[in-house]
């Protein structure tokens, strides 16, 4: 396969460094130029000099349309001029903005790593109704590959449910 280049988006540099490190080393060791777009908090300095281009973007780790909308503005241009083939997106709400963008952009292939979903069974009934249909719609249609990263969402009646989604 013919190497990619790859935009992987989270809401912040310290989890690309601490969490998605192993995997953006993978990456790049298999030949793929990679990308980050997240909020610089000072962890991009490091990642940078690993040779990730870095691109901060300040995400908002809660709802809030104007700013989520100017996000999703700033990673569908990133996306475009950058020419990217693929986006893999973590974190909840930075998830959910990457794929929005990356539909926009016409990226011809959106992966989301569920580390946890932003719904879970413990929020209020209107709340968790709001983002579990939120989620269940994007994942129709702005999500080629969901993958279930720990065995407590993998098992969780959210994502069963999610599982069968058809299409």
């Amino acid at each position: 396969m013919a190497p990619l280049k790859i935009l992987q988006v989270c809401a912040l540099d310290t989890t690309a460094e601490t969490m998605l490190q192993p995997l953006l080393l993978a990456l790049q060791n298999a030949g793929h130029d990679v990308g980050i777009a997240c909020a610089d908090t000072g962890a991009s300095v490091k990642l940078a000099a690993k040779g990730f281009r870095m691109h901060d973007i300040p995400i908002e780790r809660r709802i809030d349309w104007t700013s989520n909308w100017r996000t999703i503005r700033e990673i569908t241009r990133i996306l475009k001029e950058d020419g990217y083939d693929a986006v893999h997106v973590h974190t909840p709400v930075a998830a959910a903005l990457g794929r929005v963008a990356a539909k926009r952009a016409g990226t011809k292939h959106i992966v989301y790593t569920a580390h946890g979903f932003y719904f879970h069974e413990k929020m209020g009934r209107m709340t968790y109704q709001l983002t579990y249909s939120v989620e269940k719609w994007l994942a129709r249609l702005a999500t080629d590959y969901l993958l279930l990263k720990a065995r407590k969402i993998i098992n969780s009646p959210s994502a069963n449910a999610l599982k069968r989604i058809p299409g």
